[in-house]
């Protein structure tokens, strides 16, 4: 369980270090994120948005994770910043699939929960 925590935490912090290489990592081939705007994200489309995205703090609470076998489902809530300005809060469902020695994330889903 606390490598499913450890690989979300490492996600977050490949996107606010814009670092692709970690996130090539985490991120499963099959992967696919639906959006809080109810878009369906491609593994792909992250990849290739990431070097051109914001710069902002992303900082996780509420984090309730579940082991079902080699499943890990994390919910949580995620709030971006830029500055000491708060940007939004999203609640998000992540899962990740245990396979090869390490966590790979499969599946997100954002929902709005507050934005400035």
């Amino acid at each position: 369980m606390a490598g499913a925590l450890l690989a979300e935490e490492r996600w977050v912090e490949a996107f606010e270090e814009l670092d692709s290489k970690a996130l090539d990592c985490i991120l499963d081939p099959a992967f696919m994120d639906t959006s809080w705007q109810g878009e369906l994200i491609s593994r792909e489309q992250v990849m290739q948005s990431l070097p051109g995205r914001p710069g902002a703090t992303l900082k996780l609470s509420d984090l309730d994770p579940r082991l079902v076998g080699d499943v890990a489902i994390v919910r949580g809530i995620n709030t971006q910043g830029q500055g000491s300005r708060v940007v939004g809060s999203v609640r998000f469902v992540d899962v990740f699939l245990y396979r090869s020695g390490r966590w790979h994330a499969v599946s997100a889903q954002e929902s709005l929960i507050g934005r400035r």
